[in-house]
């Protein structure tokens, strides 16, 4: 119902090529356990990080190359927990039933809400031990999202947990 009375609020994930092209060189190096292709992924930071310094140096503000390349690395880290924080939030359940069908589908996807999880609870610092908060953060994702798929199948509209996938963040008018 929220998607109907806005629909210009449609979900969106925003994949940076910089980011992008790292994250899927570094997996693809994993899979095939490749040294030289994850190098290539540290190539790629490494010259983002230098473009933008080159940028920066050019409008004369002072910022040192290490400051770069550690904000280049949190903005590549942004992304990944951004993804996982989504994959979380709607597809959790999907993964129990998946399970028995496809057991890696659903151990990323588990892995990828204990990474929004723990995320989550070295950010509120809650004063729960970190099983606990992981257990209430599970029942939380689980319960809503259980409402938002009763509400897409009800409707049979999966706007909600079908993002806009972007390259950049669009401009508000004011």
């Amino acid at each position: 119902m929220l998607q109907r009375l806005h629909p210009e609020k449609r979900k969106q994930l925003v994949f940076a090529p910089g980011a992008s092209v790292f994250w899927s060189i570094v997996i693809v190096a994993l899979i095939v356990k490749s040294a030289p292709l994850l190098a290539s992924g540290a190539i790629i930071w490494f010259a983002e990080a230098l473009s933008k310094f080159a940028a920066i140096k050019c409008r004369g503000i002072p910022i040192k190359f290490v400051s770069l390349l550690i904000s280049v690395i949190r903005s590549y880290l942004a992304l990944l927990y951004h993804c996982c924080v989504f994959v979380s939030r709607y597809y959790l359940i999907g993964s129990i039933a998946v399970f028995p069908l496809f057991p890696l589908a659903a151990a990323i996807i588990a892995g990828m809400h204990l990474t929004a999880g723990l995320v989550q609870y070295f950010v509120k610092k809650p004063r729960l031990n970190p099983i606990s908060f992981l257990f209430y953060f599970s029942m939380e994702q689980l319960s809503y999202q259980l409402g938002v798929w009763w509400g897409c199948f009800r409707k049979l509209a999966f706007n909600p947990v079908n993002p806009r996938v972007t390259t950049k963040v669009p401009v508000e008018e004011s």
